[in-house]
């Protein structure tokens, strides 16, 4: 595996830990039902607005960490899947032996 691969494999794993924490994070702030919702439009407001039905956001925030982890997981299966072309089926062939002779 070149290195270029191996990083974006270590990158993608990465990402897919986090997105799971995520939403094992927001899943649980939306089970415990005991949040306000800040939203902050552009960074120059001064004050954030409160959003009295959070649940909704809550839900879009997690449908979104799930989508991002489908993404991620399909392109790790497409990095680490076999190079195959055309029907043929993978097949792994079994280690050649080596003759050693002394002399």
């Amino acid at each position: 595996m070149s290195d270029r691969k191996r990083n974006r494999v270590e990158d993608l794993v990465r990402a897919i830990d986090y997105a799971k924490e995520k939403i094992s994070y927001w899943e649980r702030l939306r089970e415990s039902g005991d949040y306000d919702v800040l939203i902050r439009r552009n960074s120059s407001d001064a004050e954030p607005e409160v959003i009295e039905n959070g649940c909704n956001i809550v839900d879009q925030i997690i449908y979104n960490y799930k989508q991002s982890l489908e993404r991620y997981n399909e392109e790790l299966d497409r990095l680490l899947a076999p190079k195959v072309t055309g029907n043929e089926q993978y097949e792994q062939h079994e280690p050649r032996k080596r003759w050693f002779f002394r002399k």
